[in-house]
């Protein structure tokens, strides 16, 4: 069952590749850039035992997933709570299901590395490593150049890796490719060939394994033979080409270390050299070849490109923690990259002095989850400006929709006025109500106001045009996301101006998707609070009105989070706070998963995963030349009519409290975040021993 919580995370790489890298394949001569062909004569010498993924992958990687030691992540893994439940014969069925639709899904998405998660199993011995590559290509289309490689360390399994290797062949050559056998620095290489229609470029897989240490494997013959070349002669790496030797890699590598702890799961993502990929990879699959907006080259220019890499370190059952993780953001202040000031302007998370985080006074004792967060809201909008005027390609176009709103009659809305008034502080928190059923989670979000409640309340009112009601005394704005509203705008993403909407006004207007079927809004005690249920929203009111603090910085589980978040990081950096109960963050969606009713469930995850399943079903009926039959609903995939009834005894005690905290740093943004132990599970297993133990 260990080996495989391993595939199904490779599984997830695999889908991330997939999902953003659909065709990737070409066949290619290596170029080195001539900057790295001098260099490093004087540099220490590697050899093949001694190398990481890191050391072997071109400084071109924009993704890499890596499992440093696979054997060590399973003992590790297995001393978990999340193990015991995985083993639990009532949840196991369950699981296998889960596990095989992964399987699944990914053969269906024609992963080209040949390869069966399955078999992954029995070939590991060391690290697996998954990448996506593309090389910096000038003045040149960058089609082709893509490629994704696997790394697998079988230097204790080679026989069972040759096997494999074999098996792999023999799929390939039953899906219609032409395999050849050909010499690369000297290795024997096995390359399979299969024509696509729909490709411009036909479907390759190469692989190798070289000094019965490592197996290689790639779709692309160029990004293949660099890595190969690396692999032949260690001793011969010139770092400065490698991942390695990037300072972004370097600097999130460093930032992020779990010093004393191990490492079981790294990562790094060079944001838009990924975005690159990804948009140069739809391309080159489109049927229909039209222009879009290049609009990871806006935020670039707009400053965003100040985020030079993101990336971070996880560590299980470190004794202390369940799950143990570190994400940094690496953005240094580089004043060459263009309009880098609006990136940190935009999000400004600095703390503030004297501003502790605790949950403000509406927060129950009993919620779900907690986030909390100071944010700069007068700078972030003036850097949203920019990057609206970059968008439209219009300077000025941000303050003349702002100018429109507040001359608008109907909704004088006077947006730079209303952001100045709040505090720079947010709170978001969710919560679920029993009987267990499609409406019973709550999320409420709060903000702290300066002052004018009247002039916020009305603001609000006008803008989404809702209706007035009063609960306990206090008027509420009541918004339906399915009736129309009556004059104004939904709160939600500004709408476009009339020359970008020109192809839409021919069709029926589509109602913007929502996380909320309904949304309340009110003003009270010096707090904006929008929530999305009237009992709820009124329950919270009776509790501000009462004039208490919240007690949930009393409850045992958050004071045990905050203590083991305190010795991880700096509390004098930390703008961000977040904490969570899994049992209850999960019960609701449990519960509607284990009736059959999640497809219409209305928690924010159900109904986000709704909306995906319907804009594909809407794609698939486009491509088909059909219409999308409104009445159509999403069915329940995964079967969770065997999943154990009474949740709080046989799920909710495998599930610790969760917590994380982000730090601003001059150069960047860092999450720590960890998962304890249910400390009900923990005492009951060390009583039940004890006795064991009295009466042998």
């Amino acid at each position: 069952m260990v080996r495989r919580l391993i595939v199904a995370l490779l599984s997830c790489s695999f889908g991330f590749f997939v999902f953003a890298f659909p065709e990737m394949c070409n066949s290619q001569t290596v170029t080195l850039p001539q900057e790295v062909e001098g260099v490093a004569k004087k540099e220490k010498p590697q050899n093949l035992d001694s190398i990481r993924s890191e050391d072997l992958l071109p400084a071109s990687t924009k993704l890499w997933v890596s499992i440093p030691d696979a054997k060590s992540m399973e003992k590790h893994f297995e001393s978990t709570q999340f193990n015991k439940l995985a083993k639990d014969p009532a949840i196991k069925p369950f699981i296998d299901g889960l596990r095989d639709q992964i399987k699944d899904w990914m053969q269906s998405q024609n992963v080209r590395l040949g390869m069966d998660l399955d078999d992954l199993e029995g070939v590991h011995s060391g690290e697996i490593c998954v990448a996506g590559v593309l090389p910096q290509v000038t003045g040149e289309d960058v089609k082709g150049t893509h490629g994704i490689v696997m790394l697998i360390d079988v230097s204790e399994t080679y026989d069972e890796a040759k096997k494999l290797q074999v098996k792999i062949n023999e799929q390939l050559i039953e899906s219609g490719a032409v395999q050849t056998t050909k010499k690369m620095n000297g290795i024997d290489v096995i390359v399979s060939t299969i024509k696509r229609k729909r490709l411009r470029n036909n479907q390759t897989n190469h692989q190798a394994i070289v000094g019965k240490k490592w197996m290689l494997v790639s779709d692309n013959e160029q990004i293949f033979g660099d890595v190969l070349r690396r692999l032949a002669a260690p001793a011969k790496i010139r770092k400065a080409e490698t991942l390695a030797a990037q300072p972004a890699f370097t600097e999130v590598m460093k930032r992020t270390e779990l010093k004393p702890h191990t490492s079981h799961v790294r990562w790094f993502v060079d944001p838009f050299g990924y975005i690159q990929l990804a948009q140069a990879l739809e391309d080159e699959t489109r049927q229909n070849r039209t222009q879009r907006d290049d609009w990871a080259s806006i935020m670039k220019n707009q400053g965003m490109g100040a985020a030079k890499g993101v990336g971070g370190n996880i560590s299980i059952a470190t004794g202390e923690h369940e799950l143990l993780h570190q994400t940094f953001t690496y953005a240094p202040r580089d004043s060459s990259v263009k309009n880098s000031n609006r990136m940190f302007e935009l999000f400004d998370f600095s703390p503030t002095a004297g501003k502790k985080l605790d949950p403000p006074k509406w927060v129950p004792e009993d919620c779900s989850s907690y986030l909390s967060g100071n944010w700069n809201f007068q700078k972030a909008l003036n850097s949203f400006g920019y990057v609206y005027d970059a968008f439209i390609g219009e300077e000025g176009s941000f303050d003349r929709l702002k100018s429109d709103f507040k001359i608008d009659p109907d909704m004088q809305l006077d947006i730079d006025k209303l952001v100045g008034l709040l505090d720079n502080r947010f709170t978001v928190v969710s919560a679920t109500v029993k009987p267990i059923d499609e409406t019973s989670e709550r999320i409420i979000i709060g903000f702290p106001i300066k002052g004018s409640p009247d002039f916020v309340y009305n603001s609000f009112k006008r803008a989404t045009g809702g209706q007035e009601i009063v609960l306990s005394g206090v008027k509420v704005i009541r918004v339906d996301s399915e009736e129309p509203e009556s004059s104004g705008i939904d709160p939600g993403p500004f709408d476009l101006p009339d020359d970008l909407e020109e192809e839409e006004e021919e069709e029926e207007e589509e109602r913007e998707f929502s996380l909320f079927e309904e949304r309340f809004f009110v003003v009270i005690k010096d707090h904006l609070l929008v929530a999305n249920n009237k009992d709820y929203l009124k329950k919270l009111i009776q509790k501000l009105n009462a004039k208490k603090d919240s007690k949930l910085v009393e409850s045992p589980d958050y004071v045990q989070i905050n203590k083991a978040l305190a010795k991880i990081s700096n509390p004098k950096n930390v703008g961000w706070r977040q904490f969570g109960r899994i049992d209850r963050v999960l019960e609701a969606n449990y519960e509607m998963l284990r009736r059959g009713e999640m497809a219409k469930s209305q928690t924010v995850l159900a109904r986000v995963v709704n909306q995906v399943f319907k804009k594909k079903a809407e794609e698939a009926a486009a491509q088909e030349g059909k219409e999308l039959d409104p009445e159509a609903v999403r069915k329940q995939k995964l079967d969770g009519s065997d999943l154990p009834a009474d949740y709080a005894k046989s799920i909710a005690p495998y599930f610790g409290p969760i917590g994380w905290v982000m730090e601003t740093e001059k150069d960047g943004w860092r999450i720590t975040g960890c998962v304890l132990k249910k400390k009900v599970m923990t005492e009951v297993v060390q009583k039940v021993g004890a006795k064991k133990s009295t009466q042998r």
